[in-house]
């Protein structure tokens, strides 16, 4: 009993802690001495009925069998997302997502050049490459397409400085995009994918991402669980869904592809 309640009360230290780390890196002007005091008002809001909880459980008279490891695991799991989603608790060894190995993919220029796609499976420094040098040249010469697609349904890894570079360029253009995703897009793909949809000319089309926007820190309990800590971007202003879900779905290998050309055309014959 001993184990679930210490266990217990570190997991709700490092999950308020990622919070408070996330609004310090959102406020930079507030001090993160200022952000400390909160984590006792927690504590002391629920431990005296916890302990209290504990203490009937593991009274003989309401209790048949001793809890075991698993059931343990279980509990704590579950009191883990429910404080925050995004953290996770393993019973396994550290847990480490591998990193993704994209090749890179030429632009589709679709209607007469009208709509760009571009497919990006992974946000390396030469999967980008295309869609970087054609959009500087339309920044240069003025001349825009109808709108933009980014295919992200087989994206995947993690490299937010990059998918920040594709994020602002895509602002910059001040186009209507839309984002393809599907249960195989996770990573930095999830995050731009929120991020287009939270513009006032973005969407998305296809299926529920797979709802792993972040890379995870490892931390070993002294129970020997691990916790999943996320590693939250510090340009990240906004949480994603978890998962994302597009605002319109669509079944079929080429049918979020053709739902976002008709779209964008008609987009444009209404603009």
């Amino acid at each position: 009993m001993r184990f679930f309640l210490s266990s217990f009360i570190v997991l709700i230290l490092f999950s308020q802690a990622v919070l408070a780390d996330t609004q310090s890196e959102q406020k930079e002007d507030i001090k993160k001495t200022k952000e400390t005091p909160a984590l006792p008002r927690l504590l002391n809001k629920f431990m005296p009925d916890l302990i209290q909880v504990l203490t009937l459980i593991e009274d003989n008279r309401f209790s048949s069998k001793k809890m075991t490891i698993q059931q343990k695991y279980e509990i704590l799991r579950k009191v883990v997302i429910t404080l925050n989603p995004f953290m996770d608790l393993k019973i396994v060894k550290p847990f480490h997502i591998a990193k993704a190995k994209a090749k890179s993919f030429p632009v589709k220029k679709i209607q007469q050049n009208k709509i760009l796609c571009f497919r990006i499976d992974a946000f390396a420094s030469e999967n980008i490459k295309a869609f970087m040098d054609i959009t500087q040249k339309i920044l240069k010469s003025k001349k825009f397409p109808n709108g933009i697609i980014f295919d992200l349904r087989n994206c995947s890894g993690f490299n937010n400085k990059n998918m920040d570079k594709v994020f602002q360029r895509a602002k910059s253009l001040k186009l209507t995009i839309i984002c393809l995703i599907g249960k195989k897009t996770s990573g930095d793909a999830e995050l731009l994918a929120q991020s287009v949809s939270d513009s006032p000319v973005g969407m998305i089309i296809g299926n529920p991402s797979a709802g792993q926007p972040f890379e995870y820190k490892n931390i070993v309990l002294k129970s020997g669980l691990t916790l999943l800590v996320p590693k939250i971007p510090e340009f990240l202003k906004k949480l994603p869904e978890k998962p994302i879900k597009p605002a319109i779905y669509s079944k079929g290998k080429n049918a979020s592809l053709n739902a976002a050309v008709d779209l964008l055309s008609i987009v444009k014959q209404i603009m």
